[in-house]
């Protein structure tokens, strides 16, 4: 994908999970995805772009295109590990969190150089920058355990 195009999908992304947040009452955000509730689901995902947010900056700050390659499995012991946290986030607080870490890696993805883009999708990698695809995912995820029609 071009930087633009990764940009838009990421602001569409954010845009959908606006309008979810906004829709979720507080029977809706303690309702069961089936792996965590709907807020631990958005806190789970306000945890993964901030992490990309560190990751940007630490990588930009010394001069790398893009981050380091996180080693296979790491992210399934660290959603594990994680559990009991995204829990303990206020349900009310999660939706909150989740949109405020969506606009801070999208601003940061946004000023990326094109080579940061082109690095990432050449290792394979491309939910470094594009953040839509997770994002997507998980609000497909919480819409069918709510039984909405955008599932």
């Amino acid at each position: 994908m071009s930087p633009d195009e990764v940009n838009a999908a990421n602001a569409d992304a954010r845009s959908r999970l606006a309008a979810l947040v906004a829709s979720l009452s507080s029977d809706d955000l303690r309702a069961s995805t089936g792996d965590w509730t709907v807020a631990a689901t958005l806190a789970h995902l306000s945890f993964w772009d901030r992490w990309q947010v560190v990751r940007w900056r630490a990588a930009i700050g010394g001069g790398a295109v893009a981050p380091p390659i996180v080693q296979d499995g790491l992210t399934d012991l660290i959603n594990a590990t994680m559990a009991p946290l995204l829990d303990a986030v206020p349900a009310e607080r999660a939706g909150a969190l989740a949109l405020d870490a969506a606009a801070a890696v999208d601003a940061i993805v946004a000023g990326l150089p094109e080579a940061s883009i082109r690095a990432v999708a050449e290792q394979r990698r491309p939910r470094t920058a594009d953040r839509s695809r997770h994002r997507l995912e998980h609000i497909a995820q919480i819409e069918r355990a709510l039984g909405r029609s955008g599932a």
